[in-house]
């Protein structure tokens, strides 16, 4: 197969996988995956803008892969993209009530940083704000320290125990790289030790920072 791709037959190339895809059509994408690997490899050599649209939104359908994201985008003029983007957040973004890393990775990759601290902010929690923060924070350095410890603060309520803890004062040393970071946490750490006074292994981390 790999032959007839290097030289360049592409038909006998095309009709070999498609004989292969008819025999296995009821399983699943992912057991078609390097066949259709190769189906849009010659998609792209025979500049086949159909065929490499459809071959490389089937990659990402389900889950945001960037490399066949920017596949998919670059089969679309600068004057075509917005369009389709916002078709591609809605595809992903099907139920707002949930989170869905698709829609912050496609913000991450398109480098649309208000739409990615207004999602988390939608969304937040403190894995998502120690995932995400550091593609907008040199930009909104205030607003992510306001995440940082609106996410903190729902986490110390609800988690307990010393790994948790340890997860809130490796969050403060990110946040400590801030500007103004420094002077939050003082005040944080501080209230934490009267809020939570009654959680020993709690201040005895905090104690260690």
């Amino acid at each position: 197969m790999e032959r007839k791709i290097a030289e360049k037959d592409f038909s006998t190339a095309k009709k070999l996988i498609a004989d292969f895809l008819s025999l296995h059509k009821n399983d699943q994408f992912y057991y078609h995956r390097n066949w259709n690997i190769l189906l849009l490899n010659i998609a792209q050599q025979e500049k086949e803008t159909v065929s490499i649209r459809q071959l490389s939104f089937a990659f990402i359908e389900n889950n945001f892969q960037v490399e066949y994201y920017r596949i998919y985008k670059s089969s679309f003029t600068t004057k075509e993209w917005p369009q389709q983007l916002q078709k591609i957040i809605s595809h992903y973004n099907k139920n707002e009530k949930y989170f869905r890393d698709a829609v912050a990775d496609v913000f991450v990759e398109e480098k649309d940083q208000p739409s990615l601290l207004t999602y988390i902010e939608k969304h937040l929690s403190a894995e998502r704000i120690e995932r995400y923060h550091k593609h907008f924070v040199v930009t909104y350095p205030q607003e992510t320290l306001n995440l940082f410890q609106k996410a903190l603060n729902a986490y110390a309520e609800h988690h307990t125990g010393r790994s948790y803890y340890e997860y809130i004062v490796l969050l403060f040393l990110q946040m400590q790289r801030i500007a103004g970071g420094g002077e939050l946490i003082k005040m944080m750490v501080a209230q934490y030790k009267i809020q939570y006074k009654n959680r020993r292994a709690m201040i005895e981390v905090l104690n260690k920072m």
